[in-house]
C-alpha cells in the first residue's frame, strides 16, 4: 500500500546552520550522508548549537562535490551577508569566531560514521506536509516547516496529520 512520496530531502553538512535540498543522497548507518557531520563544540566539550547561538541558523551549508566514503566533498558555507566562504579556511574561522563569540573547536566526523549527539537521537528525522499543515492551521499563520530541521518532508497520500 502506497503511503505517500518524499517531496523533499533536506542534509544539514554543519550542525545548526541551515541545510541543502538534494535530490539524492547515500543512506548511512547513522542517516543521510554527511547530515551534522560537521559542528562545532564549546570548551565544555558540548555542541554549540542553535539554542545557543540562534544566529547559526542564518549561514546555509552545502557540500560542493561528489560523496565518496573516504572524505566529504567540500563545504561551501554562505553567510547571512551574502559572503560564500569555504569550511576551514582562515577567513571562514574568523566568521565563526565572531558569530559564536566563545572559544570553539570545529568538529568534523568522517563519512563512515558519525555519532550520536551530533545527530541527535534519530539517524533520520521525518515530517508530513499534512503535519506542517495542521500545525499551520492551529497555529494560524504560515509555518516554515524548515524549522523542524528535518531530513525528509513526506507527502501523504491520506493527509492525515502527525
Amino acid at each position: 500500500m502506497l503511503v505517500g512520496h518524499i517531496q523533499e530531502i533536506t542534509r544539514h553538512p554543519v550542525k545548526s546552520f541551515t541545510g541543502e535540498q538534494v535530490q539524492k543522497t547515500k543512506v548511512m548507518d547513522y542517516g543521510l550522508y554527511g547530515d551534522r557531520s560537521h559542528a562545532f563544540k564549546g570548551k565544555n566539550g558540548k555542541f554549540l548549537t542553535i539554542t545557543q547561538v540562534p544566529e547559526m541558523v542564518r549561514y546555509q551549508a552545502a557540500f560542493s562535490g561528489d560523496e565518496t566514503l573516504d572524505q566529504y566533498p567540500e563545504i561551501k558555507v554562505k553567510t547571512p551577508s551574502g559572503n560564500v566562504l569555504t569550511w576551514g579556511e582562515e577567513a571562514f574561522l574568523e566568521e565563526m569566531e565572531r558569530l559564536l563569540k566563545q572559544e570553539a573547536a570545529p568538529v568534523v566526523y568522517h563519512p563512515a560514521h558519525i555519532p550520536v549527539g551530533a545527530i541527535e537521537e534519530e539517524n533520520i528525522l521525518l515530517v508530513s506536509d499534512a503535519s506542517i499543515g495542521e500545525l499551520t492551521k492551529l497555529w494560524g499563520k504560515e509555518l516554515d516547516g524548515r524549522r523542524f530541521r528535518q531530513n525528509l518532508v513526506i507527502s501523504l497520500v491520506n493527509k492525515t496529520p502527525f
